[in-house]
This record gives C-alpha cells, structure tokens and sequence, in this order.
C-alpha cells in the first residue's frame, strides 16, 4: 500500500489512482499528525521513494531510514551524504521516473537485497546521534588545530 498525503498534485495524483484502479493499493492519508503517527507508517512500508527536486536534511529521510527502510531518492541535500547508492537504498536521476520504477522493480524482486538494504539504512541512522556528531566535530578540530601548528 503507498500511503501519500496532501498538496498541488493531489488531484491528478487521485486521478491517475482511479485511472489504473490502484484503490487498494494507495491510500491518501492527508495531512499525518501528531509525529508520533509517522512511525506506523513507516512501520508498514517496504521502501521509502522521495524524488524531492529540492531538499535540506531530509527529517523524513532520517526517520525512513531509522525504521529500517530502503531508500529510493534523488541526490538532493544530506541524501548523498546517507544514501550509499546500492548499500542502503538507490540514488535515482532528478524528474526520472523510470529511474524510479526500475529501482522499485529491483527491490519488489528480490525481497532480501530489500531487507539488507534496510538494515544499512537503520546502522546509517543509528551512527547519526548528537554524540557520535558531536565527536566527529571534536576530531575534525583537533585535526584543524595540528594542521595549523605546522
């Protein structure tokens, strides 16, 4: 089931379900909140597809990757930084949406290159605590800092 939420293409999106009777394969949700929610959702996936034209850090990102979801996304913001492309999940080419589907139909055939996937992409989130960043800065200045004495 593809959950997906509100916005400008809504329509055409529910549209283009009714077209390939997807009824009961997608669900429009609407707006989710409180966060808490997030993570039933997130629970219930398989994959997580962000083909974002222009993103920061992705939160939704993080958190996919958190559940222990592949990610499908397009080389936008921290996603190169946390998207090893065939490792935890696929870096796909912007407004390519064959690209897309034929990442999906490699995941959607081999059930455990997905589960792999999604076991990377959790030991990828669990590294990204306040902690280990913080450390990663301390060592980085302390480089800067002997770099500068020479």
């Amino acid at each position: 089931m593809v959950e997906m939420g509100e916005g400008n293409a809504e329509k055409e999106l529910k549209n283009q379900v009714k077209n390939y009777s997807l009824e009961d394969k997608v669900n429009f949700t609407g707006f989710i909140t409180p966060n808490t929610e997030f993570l039933k959702y997130y629970q219930t996936a398989d994959v997580f597809v962000f083909p974002s034209l222009n993103e920061g850090m992705s939160n939704n990102m993080l958190e996919a990757m958190a559940s222990g979801l592949p990610i499908i996304m397009t080389p936008t913001g921290g996603a190169e930084e946390l998207v090893k492309d065939g490792i935890n999940g696929y870096l796909v080419r912007f407004k390519n949406s064959n690209d897309i589907a034929e990442k999906l139909e490699k995941l959607i055939n081999n059930p455990d290159l997905c589960q792999k996937m999604g076991k990377e992409s959790r030991k990828i989130a669990e590294s990204m605590t306040w902690s280990n960043v913080a450390k990663k800065y301390k060592i980085l200045y302390a480089n800067l800092l002997k770099s500068n004495e020479s």
